[in-house]
């Protein structure tokens, strides 16, 4: 194998034992050494210069290109059955800041920044150099368009405005129904409904978020604006409130109450021949558009009293218990007339005493229709826990039809917070316990939309609809009651006579210029308290249901309002309608 002469020489170099190591002189040395040194100098400069600005550079590194503004998705508005806007929708603008932004400017142009600032937002150098020390600060201060656009054109940098919608109630008397928003506890807080239609519609009204990207560089500049996502708005919610009644209902009720020198009371008015609601009215009630200013009002103007309200029925029971009674076959419209001579006494099972079951006052002859119109607790004392040989409904069968007419159900009404009614339980139950069921006192509970629902029912012939306050609900029948023949009829002319004849406990609203079926009660609840009720119908037209709570004179209280509500209805809504028609025919 043959070797050539430069691999020789380099062999022989790498293997001569005898060649000695040169050392390197001092100067070349010192030269590495400095070296060396510069060199961990400057690691450790490096190393302190990052952990002093490390933060804000973590910050930076964060947010170059993730710095979002908000665009918020309208909300949908709410209507009223004619297209009126029950509420509305003001465009607001709402600054941002953008720290990171102002930082990096130059000493001069962040000093005109700050002066700007200081002057739009009314604001100390101290405070605003506070809030600067986070990266995005949402200021409180709400623009209008026109001063939104006014202040862009000062080339502010790090100033955004974020465009919002502010809701707006117009009608006070709606308060109940609609409801109000607030921001819920969420992070990040989210505009929420918190009562009435916009809670129970809050997915359906809520609008989507757009969103645009501001994007920066990793030392703070501008690079532009990129939208990421359009704002949607959200559906609107039309409704079968019918606003105009609504609110000569509210102002109706209000001026009684005033009058009677009390606050609290509810008005409700449906269709009877379909669940639609026209009018909800709960008092006292609030500012929808400031209800923080009610949170500490004693008297709960919060509390929906037509929606969750739970009361003692007192005689407008007694319409279910004389329907029960044809339906069993117990009464009949044909029986000889009863002697009501103002109580009933029965004698005691544990004591040679008697107990007395009183009547507001005595009726004389009375027969099925009169006991209705006359509200004769003593005829109903009768038919609900027997007297005197004659055997009544009992217990079981008073709460057999408490059930059928669904007074221990909901409604169904799209609120949420409706209340249901119920029969409290009692052992020992004893006959008085009956007698006093009878004339829907004692141990039965109900509640507003409860009674209207099952006197709808009789208005109907028999049917119970779902309470629906919004358009898009279809109609739904929740039971259909199979009474016997004319039950309902029959039932309905002792209501009839409630306002027709001399001795019925509605005859003031009878100069009213249409038939109105009706049944008043006066349930006593406490030590000497009493609520005043109304529940009445025009037939296949409206339903209405009045109370007015600790009414010192009883169910007359009622009647000044029912009969201006029921006349408004007919002249605005009936009669008006009709002369309408006839007008745009011919």
């Amino acid at each position: 194998m043959l070797f050539s002469k430069k691999e020789i020489e380099i062999d022989n170099i790498l293997l001569d034992q005898e060649i000695r190591e040169v050392p390197l002189n001092n100067r070349v040395f010192r030269v590495i050494i400095l070296i060396i040194f510069f060199l961990f100098v400057f690691i450790f400069l490096k190393t302190l210069f990052l952990s002093l600005n490390g933060k804000r550079y973590a910050i930076l590194a964060q947010t170059n290109s993730s710095s979002i503004i908000k665009e918020e998705g309208e909300r949908g508005n709410i209507f009223d059955r004619y297209g009126k806007p029950l509420t509305e929708n003001k465009l607001v603008y709402k600054a941002i800041i953008f720290s990171s932004i102002i930082n990096n400017l130059d000493k001069k142009e962040k000093e005109r920044t700050l002066q700007e600032l200081e002057n739009i937002f009314s604001i100390s150098r101290e405070n605003l150099l506070k809030k600067l020390s986070s990266f995005r600060i949402e200021m409180k201060k709400e623009f209008s368009i026109s001063e939104a656009l006014e202040i862009k054109k000062r080339k502010i940098p790090g100033l955004f405005f974020e465009k919002k919608f502010k809701r707006f109630y117009p009608y006070k008397e709606l308060s109940h129904l609609t409801g109000y928003l607030s921001y819920s506890r969420d992070n990040p807080p989210n505009l929420k409904g918190q009562s009435g239609l916009e809670k129970f519609y809050n997915s359906y009204l809520k609008g989507e978020d757009g969103a645009k990207l501001i994007i920066e560089n990793a030392q703070g500049k501008l690079l532009g604006l990129k939208e990421l996502k359009q704002p949607q708005k959200g559906k609107d919610l039309y409704t079968f409130i019918d606003l105009d009644f609504q609110k000569f209902f509210y102002h109706r009720l209000e001026k009684r109450l005033k009058t009677l020198k009390l606050k609290r009371g509810l008005g409700l008015a449906v269709n009877p021949d379909n669940g639609e609601v026209l009018a909800m009215v709960s008092l006292p009630s609030f500012d929808a558009n400031k209800p923080w200013l009610y949170f500490k009002n004693k008297n709960n103007p919060f509390f929906n009293r037509a929606l969750s309200g739970i009361y003692m029925p007192g005689s407008v029971f007694k319409p279910a218990e004389a329907a029960a009674g044809l339906n069993e076959g117990i009464v009949s419209p044909k029986d000889k007339d009863i002697f009501c001579r103002g109580f009933i006494k029965v004698k005691n099972p544990y004591s040679n005493k008697f107990s007395y079951f009183k009547d507001w006052k005595p009726h004389g002859d009375v027969n099925f229709y009169k006991a209705i119109a006359v509200s004769c607790n003593v005829y109903f004392y009768r038919l609900g826990g027997g007297y005197n040989g004659f055997k009544g409904l009992g217990r079981d069968k008073i709460i057999k039809y408490f059930k059928i007419f669904r007074l221990n159900k909901k409604t169904g009404i799209d609120l949420d917070g409706e209340s249901q009614g119920k029969i409290i339980p009692k052992n020992p139950w004893r006959l008085g316990d009956t007698y006093n069921l009878s004339i829907g006192q004692g141990q039965m509970l109900t509640t507003p939309l409860g009674i209207l629902s099952y006197i709808s029912a009789i208005a109907n012939r028999g049917k119970i609809f779902q309470f629906r306050i919004s358009q898009s609900r279809p109609l739904k029948i929740l039971a259909s009651l199979k009474f016997k023949k004319n039950v309902f009829k029959e039932v309905e002319k002792g209501m009839f006579e409630t306002v027709e004849k001399k001795y019925g406990t509605a005859h003031e609203i009878s100069p009213l210029p249409f038939k109105v079926a009706a049944k008043t009660g006066t349930p006593q609840y406490g030590q000497g308290k009493t609520n005043a009720i109304f529940v009445g119908y025009i037939p296949h037209k409206l339903a209405i249901f009045i109370l007015i709570e600790n009414s010192h004179e009883g169910s007359i209280n009622t009647l000044p309002v029912a009969k201006d509500v029921l006349s408004w209805y007919y002249k605005n809504r009936i009669y008006g309608l009709l002369n309408k028609n006839k007008t745009s025919k011919n």
